[in-house]
């Protein structure tokens, strides 16, 4: 099935979602508080008796690890959409 080729204004879109999602991604004080949030549910989750918590903190881990890899797929989109339309 070929591809329909992108407008213009859906490249620029996608490069600027990809740069928003950079931002994101390098910003310093939200890595350094989802890094600690991680760290404590993990150690949360290695010292609970309790299953409940430990798959409580493990949603947790699971939901900041997500986080993070939706950001890096758009930014990567919006790196991709670039080399597109450069190409155009």
């Amino acid at each position: 099935m070929e591809r329909k080729p992108k407008s213009p204004t859906e490249y620029d879109f996608q490069i600027a979602k990809g740069n928003e999602a950079n931002l994101i991604l390098n910003n310093q004080m939200l890595n350094d508080v989802l890094a600690k949030i991680e760290s404590n549910a993990v150690a949360r989750m290695i010292d609970s008796l309790d299953p409940l918590q430990r798959e409580s903190e493990w949603h947790k881990v699971r939901a900041i690890r997500d986080l993070k890899a939706e950001l890096q797929s758009i930014a990567n989109s919006g790196k991709i959409a670039a080399k597109r339309k450069e190409l155009k």
